[in-house]
């Protein structure tokens, strides 16, 4: 499948800029919402293809995060993505094309410095993963290989 993702990876390395300043913003401001706004232990992106398609930004503050389908900051930043409506929602090969654009956005991000304001713990870990399970990244065994801040 020969797809164009440069545009999509651009526009998400924005979507989560902008979504990290923020965070790091109201951290520091707003210290009486100390419940929601934590030491980040994940930065997730979790997306769908078809109707409907969008990225979603969960965050996770629990002091030691483990990828089970929780998160405290759900949908914390949604972007909509009408051209991956185009996809099939059940298709593995497009959902893969998508989570491996999306990896490289998030690894792109992280080595650009967008996530260094924000505030977290020793062990933060990045990971992207298809609603329906059609994507995950990183495998369970490979977790703090190349997904760590």
């Amino acid at each position: 499948m020969t797809l164009e993702f440069d545009s999509d990876v651009e526009e998400v390395k924005k979507f989560l800029l902008d979504a990290a300043a923020r965070y790091a913003q109201a951290y520091i401001r707003m210290p009486e919402q100390a419940k929601q706004f934590k030491l980040l232990s994940a930065i997730c992106l979790v997306y769908t293809c078809g109707a409907g398609a969008q990225v979603a930004l969960h965050l996770d503050t629990r002091e030691v995060y483990e990828p089970d389908g929780t998160w405290t900051n759900r949908n914390y930043a949604v972007l909509k993505k009408p051209k991956w409506a185009s996809g099939n929602a059940d298709d593995e090969e497009f959902a893969t094309v998508v989570g491996e654009n999306l990896k490289r956005a998030l690894l792109a991000s992280r080595d650009s410095g967008a996530f260094r304001e924000l505030p977290r713990r020793n062990r933060c870990e990045l990971a992207v993963e298809h609603i329906n399970g059609l994507y995950g990244w990183p495998n369970y065994q490979d977790r703090g290989k190349e997904n760590l801040i």
